[in-house]
């Protein structure tokens, strides 16, 4: 879960290529990898030293942030009603 889990999961320090996801590999990926660890993760017993990859717009966080700030296209129902609606007020109109 990329938002946090709701059980401590155990994690092993490793190398993560990040040139790999970056190539698109999808088992390399960051959210695939059992290495990688999301902002407010806490460690609860040993320590490892950690990398920064990624922060603000190029982290995964960022990506999903991004594509939600376009909008959706509009559904089949919207142009339904936008298009009642149009025939209405031309009707209404003289």
């Amino acid at each position: 879960m990329l938002t946090g889990e709701a059980v401590p999961v155990e994690k092993h320090a490793a190398h993560v290529s990040t040139q790999a996801q970056r190539d698109g590999d999808e088992a390399a990926t960051a959210l695939q990898s059992p290495h990688v660890l999301y902002v407010d993760s806490s460690v609860v017993s040993e320590s490892a030293p950690m990398r920064v990859d990624a922060t603000g717009a190029r982290t995964e966080l960022g990506r999903m942030a991004g594509s939600l700030q376009s909008p959706a296209p509009p559904t089949e129902c919207e142009r339904g009603t936008r298009l009642f609606g149009m025939m209405l007020m031309a009707l209404a109109l003289p």
